[in-house]
């Protein structure tokens, strides 16, 4: 008989109430809408992640595209300048350099006008007329004409390019060096949609 009685006290011992039943489904429901919400959230934070990253890649792009489009205007300069003839007259013959540079070369409108100074060098890398107004060096390596940023007035880009004849296979008769504020011509010339640029 004591087993009976025992069995009797297991069983009343797992009998639940209807409140201990209400308070089980709203723990298991609260844990639920708990685990639905850390869900949502860290899905949330990916999807950030994931839009930072997109936005950042497409602001890399938008970058090289405002830097080809400088280089498109500077490509599109020393097409022009190939077949202006004051310039080859200039490499020729350098006597009149300095007023040359500073009444037509900057001021004919053959050169980019976000350009703020410009520079032709002959052949071996030398300038045509030295300058103390001018931000160039005086000679070039002519066999490295890699760009560089100037910081010793804020950020001018130097661009060289060779100067020659329009035609095919001609040589090179010179060099024209370009500077130009790089930042603010970027921002000029290029609407970002993806950079803040304020």
């Amino acid at each position: 008989m004591s087993s009976e009685l025992q069995e009797k006290e297991i069983r009343s011992g797992l009998r639940l109430s209807i409140s201990n039943i209400a308070l089980i489904f709203l723990m298991i429901v609260a844990f639920f809408f708990i685990g639905i919400g850390v869900y949502a959230y860290l899905s949330l934070e990916d999807a950030r992640a994931d839009i930072r990253v997109h936005n950042r890649d497409i602001a890399g792009e938008e970058i090289v595209e405002a830097v080809n489009n400088i280089v498109n205007i500077i490509d599109t300069s020393a097409n022009n300048i190939s077949v202006w003839d004051e310039v080859f007259q200039q490499l020729e013959n350098p006597a009149y350099y300095s007023y040359w540079r500073k009444y037509r070369l900057l001021e004919s409108g053959i050169i980019p006008d976000f350009v703020t100074d410009a520079e032709v060098f002959n052949r071996f890398g030398m300038v045509l007329g030295e300058s103390t107004d001018s931000p160039f060096p005086n000679h070039i390596d002519t066999s490295d004409l890699e760009p560089y940023i100037d910081t010793s007035e804020g950020f001018h880009l130097i661009i060289y390019v060779p100067v020659k004849r329009s035609f095919d296979g001609a040589p090179v008769q010179g060099y024209i060096g370009y500077r130009f504020p790089f930042f603010e011509t970027i921002l000029r010339l290029h609407t970002f949609r993806y950079i803040d640029t304020a």
